[in-house]
């Protein structure tokens, strides 16, 4: 099932199927986290584990700061690999082009399903830390466009 959540005029679009969501990460999701990140992260993994439950009728089995840093986890690696290569001019480089292609959607599922749940599950206790390093307006870098 597709869902679209709005924030302002800000849309993000979600697939929700049984123990894994989907996030489109396009320049509007980009948008998003230009601002407020840790905020505005936490309201949408609330919102999709609010709308998982009454789809599924069970609770979509990831912690919380685990969701979140997997979200930040797909986004901002991209962010830094495209930020790197626009400054090396590696515009045909293979391993960049692999990391922004499997970037496209954020899939996030419970450990059953999602091969690296241990990883975000290890790093969850980090997520404030994390947070206050995290780079602000990424989608003004002009690093992506896709829609």
């Amino acid at each position: 099932m597709d869902k679209t959540y709005y924030h302002h005029e800000l849309h993000i679009n979600v697939t929700f199927e049984k123990q894994i969501i989907r996030i489109k990460n396009d320049i509007y999701f980009w948008q998003f986290l230009n601002q407020n990140i840790e905020k505005r992260t936490r309201w949408l993994v609330q919102m999709i584990k609010t709308d998982y439950l009454d789809i599924f009728g069970t609770p979509l089995i990831i912690a919380d700061q685990s969701f979140v840093l997997e979200i930040w986890g797909h986004v901002y690696i991209e962010y830094y690999m495209l930020k790197i290569s626009h400054l090396l001019k590696l515009y045909n480089n293979k391993v960049l082009k692999r990391v922004s292609k499997s970037s496209q959607i954020i899939d996030c599922g419970e450990k059953e399903k999602d091969t690296n749940r241990r990883l975000w599950d290890i790093l969850a206790p980090l997520e404030k830390i994390i947070a206050m390093l995290l780079p602000k307006y990424i989608a003004k870098s002009g690093l992506i466009s896709r829609t």
